[in-house]
């Protein structure tokens, strides 16, 4: 939400020089804990990964589904055995984090995904029948052979 604070009604003076609003969000209600807990998880990430590797699938629905799934995988985690062989909570912020920016960034990928759940009828009908077209498109491709050379073995 985009604020337009030239144009809000709702001040409130607070017998300071500047005024406030109720507008903005409560950024000042998100503990310190979640927020460095994030990071952490980022960092690790980073370090492993690259700090912007995880963006370069975000228009790709595949990618977007093992992302979501992921997230509920440390979901069901957490509910079995809570954070004993990794932190489970630390991943589900990651993966919010993530699926948040992709819904922003690429909204049809993320509608994609997420919507296949409420289909029903004739749309799962047209959603299958597209589905299945598109996995014969690709199994259909010509596959590169590769062409493997053995070692000469050392005497």
């Amino acid at each position: 939400m985009k604020r337009k604070i030239e144009t809000e009604t709702n001040i409130v003076v607070t017998g300071a020089v500047a005024a406030s609003s109720y507008e903005a969000p409560f950024f000042n209600l998100i503990s310190p804990h979640t927020i460095r807990r994030l990071a952490i998880r980022k960092t690790v990430g980073g370090k492993k990964y690259g700090s912007v590797q995880w963006r370069q699938g975000i228009n790709d629905a595949e990618y977007v589904r093992d992302r979501w799934n992921h997230f509920i995988e440390h979901v069901l985690e957490f509910a079995d055995s809570g954070n004993e062989k990794d932190d489970n909570i630390g991943a589900m912020l990651w993966a919010l984090d993530a699926l948040s920016e992709i819904e922003r960034l690429a909204p049809k990928a993320f509608k994609y995904v997420v919507g296949i759940s409420n289909l029903f009828g004739k749309s799962a009908t047209k959603f299958h029948k597209k589905e299945m077209a598109a996995r014969k498109a690709v199994a259909s491709e010509p596959r590169v052979k590769r062409k493997y050379t053995r070692r000469a073995k050392k005497r």
